[in-house]
């Protein structure tokens, strides 16, 4: 019978873990050529100057920890959805060489970007 089974092993039972239970993944990735590294469909930066191009992942339903030899590296917020790319911009400072092409400039220097209030947006979306 069940309820004798219970108060059979009654004695044997623990008492659960004071601290919440935290899902945890832990994978290698490869740090892309721009200084990213993918993870769940979205982008995480590292900062530059990284010993070697592998990283460890170690990520939560709420952050994501990018790791070289059990250091911490770069801590991000999980991004929600796919396609999305997060950029800390302490990460790149834009004089490492970052390619055969030369160094790496300021991204301001390169291309041109036109700045709009969001309003303007609203009014194509009426």
């Amino acid at each position: 019978m069940p309820s004798q089974r219970l108060q059979d092993e009654k004695s044997h039972l623990r008492s659960l873990p004071a601290d919440n239970y935290v899902p945890l993944v832990t994978l290698g990735r490869r740090v892309s050529r721009d200084g990213f590294v993918a993870y769940n469909g979205n982008e995480y930066s590292v900062p530059d100057g990284l010993k070697r191009l592998e990283v460890e992942v170690r990520a939560t339903l709420e952050e994501v920890g990018l790791y070289q030899d059990g250091r911490l590296l770069a801590s991000h917020p999980l991004l929600d959805g796919r396609g999305k790319c997060l950029l800390d911009p302490g990460h790149h400072r834009g004089s490492k060489q970052r390619s055969k092409n030369g160094p790496f400039r300021n991204i301001d220097d390169i291309v041109e970007v036109q700045c709009r209030p969001l309003e303007e947006y609203e009014e194509v979306l009426r």
